[in-house]
């Protein structure tokens, strides 16, 4: 009887460090599975942190673009239509039409700036806002501030920029219906160019306005440049830009 009792005691004995052995190795694992999900999310973040490093700061006026701005046409008016189902048909009809206006100004537009001579296409603006426009048409756009309207100029982004126009090249300068003009101004003062206008970059004008609404905006500011680039080469301000 006692040998059967500590036969018994022993077996739980077993069973017991069986039991405590097997509990450790599943939180060994658990700790390792662990260690290996913080690791991953370290190296998640490794690679969010190496993302934004390589992409920096975007530039949101995609607005400038005629194009782009047929994506927002379409997407708005998918969403109205599902919000509207009654006026589906005559949301999609509508948007269609407002879509190939655009177009239609966008070729135009593409036209009259390949006229423009590929010497004269660099615009100074108050801050970095135009890079869809610049590149649906060839120009190039420099800017003292940067994408944003709170960032600050530095003295020597504005000394490079002089520098900039005294090389030539420079077809306009302009300021903006929503920056400071003061940078602008000082620009213009010390190279001799005269600000060419007003550019709407991201807020339309009153009613009465030039650039009351979308469509306007974008062909207002095209106006403007054109004019601005037309005199330069007429001027020869860009002539010491050739080869």
């Amino acid at each position: 009887h006692e040998e059967h009792e500590e036969h018994e005691e022993h077996e739980e004995h077993e069973e017991h460090e069986e039991h405590e052995e097997h509990e450790e190795h599943e939180d060994h694992d658990d700790h390792e599975e662990h260690d290996d999900h913080e690791e991953h999310d370290d190296h998640d973040d490794e690679q969010a942190g190496h993302d934004n490093h390589d992409h920096g700061a975007f530039d949101p006026h995609a607005w400038q673009s005629l194009k782009q701005a047929a994506v927002y046409v379409e997407n708005i008016s998918t969403a109205l239509q599902k919000a509207q189902p009654g006026s589906a048909d005559a949301i999609a009809s509508r948007a269609a039409e407002y879509s190939a206006d655009l177009a239609a100004l966008d070729a135009a537009l593409q036209s009259e700036f390949a006229a423009i001579d590929e010497h004269c296409r660099m615009i100074i603006t108050s801050h970095d806002a135009f890079q869809y426009f610049g590149n649906e048409y060839g120009l190039t756009f420099v800017a003292p501030h940067g994408l944003s309207t709170a960032s600050e100029a530095s003295a020597r982004d504005v000394a490079e920029l002089i520098e900039q126009v005294r090389d030539g090249g420079v077809g306009g300068i302009f300021v903006e219906n929503i920056t400071d003009t003061r940078l602008i101004d000082q620009i213009a003062s010390e190279t001799g160019l005269t600000v060419g206008g007003v550019l709407y970059s991201g807020a339309l004008s009153e009613a009465d306005g030039p650039a009351p609404t979308y469509r306007a905006m974008i062909a207002h500011n095209a106006d403007q440049l054109l004019t601005s680039l037309r005199a330069a080469e007429e001027s020869g301000l860009c002539d010491d830009h050739h080869d």
